[in-house]
């Protein structure tokens, strides 16, 4: 169960079109520092890209502009400590990868 609510609440918050985000790339591939924008130019997400793939530490926005998730990529894979947020900034839930 937690799983699928995971996975729901990455994929709303998570960017689906490569038009709303900006950065570098490098050789045709994302590297360095992204940021994803909402339709309305809020920002969405923020975290690095090393050979097309997420990097490091992530952050996701829920539309009012708060906090909704951190944590870290892994060659593209959620790595450690996830903390997930409601939309009043609250802890919803904390889980490891």
């Amino acid at each position: 169960m937690i799983k699928l609510f995971l996975f729901l609440f990455l994929s709303v918050l998570s960017p689906t079109q490569d038009n709303h985000c900006k950065g570098e790339t490098k050789d045709g591939k994302r590297e360095g520092v992204w940021k994803c924008y909402y339709d309305d130019g809020k920002l969405q997400a923020e975290g690095p890209y090393a050979a097309d793939q997420k990097q490091g530490e992530w952050k996701l926005y829920h539309s009012n502009g708060k906090l909704a998730a951190v944590g870290a990529y892994d060659k593209g894979h959620e790595k450690g400590k996830w903390v997930f947020y409601d939309d009043n900034g609250a802890v919803l839930m904390e889980n490891v990868y």
